[in-house]
């Protein structure tokens, strides 16, 4: 009785984990930052705001698909105002390290339209990029319907477009390798 009751336990606990990724299941998150810059001698001020909430589906164990849909606001130090609408669709594996912790892989393929606004009112060139992106991350899960994420930027290439009304495109393309492990990004997501 003792053995069945042990196995009983072992099953239990390793459903505990592997709950949160089983197929059929959805998982939510998203993010949200601000961030604010003072150059003291010219007085002068700028800020960004985002709200990004995200949603995903495992299309089988371990694996999810899905997307983040938002926006992003800013004013730049010269008074010009930018208002961006963001996509992001993303694909995540993850991989069992123990009962309650996750390692997985995100790749995400991220885009966004927008256009600026001067102090006057005057509509300024539209902006629009594209990016893919592969991070990596750790998952806690404390229980069967939460987890604690910590990930870092990995490997990235964003292509950026400005549009002015007269004149010629300007693109951009970035390339970004490494991770800062001093400053991760830590998340909160939910698990149905």
């Amino acid at each position: 009785m003792k053995k069945v009751l042990l196995i009983a336990a072992i099953a239990v606990c390793s459903l505990k984990v592997s709950a949160q990724t089983e197929q059929g299941n959805i998982v939510v998150g998203g993010s949200v930052n601000f961030s604010s810059q003072k150059i003291e001698v010219e007085d002068d001020a700028a800020t960004s705001f985002s709200i990004i909430p995200k949603a995903g589906y495992f299309i089988q164990e371990n694996i999810a698909l899905g997307t983040g849909i938002g926006f992003q606001s800013g004013k730049s130090f010269d008074g010009d105002k930018t208002n961006t609408f963001i996509i992001a669709p993303f694909g995540r594996y993850y991989k069992s390290i123990s009962e309650q912790f996750k390692f997985f892989g995100e790749l995400s393929v991220p885009m966004a339209f927008g256009r600026s606004e001067n102090e006057d009112g005057d509509k300024g060139p539209k902006y629009s990029a594209i990016g893919v992106g592969l991070s990596p991350g750790f998952a806690f899960f404390p229980t069967k319907k939460f987890g604690i994420e910590l990930s870092f930027s990995g490997i990235s290439y964003r292509s950026e477009t400005v549009k002015p009304e007269i004149g010629d495109d300007m693109t951009s393309n970035v390339f970004n390798i490494g991770a800062d492990f001093f400053n991760p990004n830590i998340g909160l997501l939910f698990y149905f």
